[in-house]
């Protein structure tokens, strides 16, 4: 179920793979890898089904949360929180991927790109 409406949701996944790609070149097409192997999907396109999924491969491939926590935080969330002008959003959204509430999640996310 998407909640986030189809013509943000394109420019926001453009937005983010740009900015992972201007942040860290080639790290992109790495969680693409472990996506398509895992869950079958686009790393991008599974943030946007369910973003624990996305943290639970970032926890898989650095063994710690922190770091997980990091990257997320830094390669996801700032994005999605620069779009909706809203810097803050990053450590609500953080806590709700680690506790697993993936529509919540999406839900805040499409709130925050309306406004």
């Amino acid at each position: 179920m998407s909640y986030i409406d189809s013509s943000v949701l394109v420019d926001v996944k453009q937005f983010i793979k740009r900015y992972i790609r201007s942040m860290i070149p080639g790290y992109l097409e790495i969680l693409n890898i472990y996506s398509m192997r895992i869950y079958g999907k686009d790393v991008i396109d599974l943030f946007f089904e369910s973003p624990s999924k996305v943290y639970d491969i970032l926890l898989q491939h650095y063994k710690d949360s922190f770091t997980a926590d990091f990257a997320i935080s830094r390669l996801f969330l700032r994005p999605i929180s620069l779009k909706a002008n809203n810097i803050l959003l990053e450590e609500s959204l953080l806590e709700l991927i680690k506790n697993r509430k993936d529509d919540e999640i999406l839900k805040v996310i499409s709130s925050a790109l309306k406004k």
